[in-house]
């Protein structure tokens, strides 16, 4: 049969047909005329090579299991696929949580992006502790444990997330500007997902309960005290004193009337006065 009705058939495009063709997926003579005459036998090579290709097998490989491998090759051929397949899958799976945990976070903010300055009493990942490294600001680490616990985490983000922090004695030198430092973190749930292990120049936090502060910057460095005073103001009608460094994550960026602007939060432990 000629190739508009091998194609017909086959329910395949004439033109591939003719590619195929080209690169010698047919064995077999043609007419004088130079027109192939197409086989029910040539039928059954493209069906084969076709279900080599939806298993991912290129149509230069699809030849070569034609004509060059034997059964065994074949089996091998199948054997690595499979194992390449299921690496795929399994890191698809992974960027698909990492995009779940990211949604979670942009849903928790969602709330605060119209609410400068909104400040709530939370538990800070339910009590979990979160272990952090700062490799940038004022209060950078740039030992090469930190570096190397920096780059560990950089590639387990968002299992790991932007931790930002105002070191405690910033903000009791009571100067305007404050001191920032910027790095990743993660919960210690996280942190056994990933197989690591805390290091000595991850700073701890224990959780509980905390004031949070969510802001909407363009740029982190440069927060003031002025920043933090509805935490401040918020820690004073709650009769409580703010304890330790104050610490928190950057969720995400966006676009805020021209401007690139970073919602994140700012959290610190508090404590009755007595």
């Amino acid at each position: 049969m000629y190739i508009n009705e091998f194609s017909r058939r086959l329910g395949i495009p004439s033109s591939r047909v003719r590619y195929y063709d080209q690169i010698g997926l047919y064995h077999g003579d043609r007419h004088s005329n130079n027109y192939r005459n197409y086989t029910d036998a040539d039928s059954l090579v493209v069906y084969f090579a076709q279900m080599l290709r939806s298993m991912g097998m290129s149509i230069k490989e699809s030849l070569c299991a034609l004509y060059q491998y034997d059964y065994v090759q074949l089996q091998d051929w199948i054997a690595a696929h499979s194992e390449a397949l299921a690496n795929e899958i399994s890191q698809t799976k992974l960027k698909l949580e990492r995009l779940e945990r990211i949604q979670q976070r942009c849903n928790t903010y969602s709330h605060f992006l119209n609410a400068e300055g909104k400040v709530a009493l939370m538990d800070m990942i339910d009590g979990q502790k979160t272990y952090s490294v700062y490799t940038f600001g004022k209060c950078a680490d740039h030992s090469e444990e930190a570096l190397k616990m920096s780059a560990a985490l950089g590639q387990a983000m968002p299992y790991s997330y932007i931790a930002v922090k105002i070191p405690k004695e910033s903000l009791d030198h009571g100067e305007e500007q404050l001191s920032v430092g910027l790095g990743l973190g993660i919960i210690e749930e996280n942190l056994r997902y990933c197989n690591f292990h805390p290091s000595p120049v991850m700073e701890c936090d224990l959780g509980g309960p905390c004031l949070c502060l969510f802001l909407n910057r363009e740029n982190i460095f440069d927060l003031t005290r002025s920043d933090l005073q509805p935490l401040l103001d918020e820690a004073g009608r709650r009769n409580v004193k703010l304890m330790g460094d104050i610490s928190g994550h950057v969720a995400f960026a966006y676009q805020k009337d021209g401007r690139q602007c970073y919602a994140f939060s700012l959290a610190c432990h508090i404590e009755p006065l007595n």
